[in-house]
C-alpha cells in the first residue's frame, strides 16, 4: 500500500492555490511523483505529502494506484483523468 506521508514535488502554483493540478507524473527512475499546474514554473517547486496533496485535490486520490512510468493529464479541473505511459 501506497504511504501518505511519501514526499512529492509540486508546484507552488498549486501548492499557494493560484493554479489547479493537471499534470502527475509517476517516475519510473526513482518513483518521484511530481504534481504540475498549468502555469509551472520548473524551477519553481516544493516538497509536500503525498496527504496534503490529496487534501489539495481530492481528485488525486484516484491516482494513487498509478504504476511507476506513467503520467495523469486533464485539461481542466473537472475534466477526467487521461492515464499513459510517460515515455512513448
Amino acid at each position: 500500500m501506497l504511504d501518505l506521508n511519501t514526499a512529492v514535488l509540486c508546484t507552488k502554483g498549486v501548492v499557494l492555490r493560484k493554479d489547479y493540478i493537471l499534470f502527475v507524473f509517476h517516475y519510473e527512475e526513482d518513483g518521484i511523483w511530481e504534481f504540475k499546474g498549468s502555469s509551472s514554473d520548473e524551477t519553481d517547486y516544493c516538497v509536500l505529502s503525498l496527504e496534503e496533496i490529496v487534501d489539495l485535490d481530492n481528485s488525486i486520490s484516484s491516482l494513487l494506484s498509478m504504476d511507476e512510468g506513467f503520467f495523469a493529464r486533464r485539461n481542466s479541473i473537472t475534466d477526467k483523468w487521461i492515464i499513459s505511459p510517460i515515455h512513448t
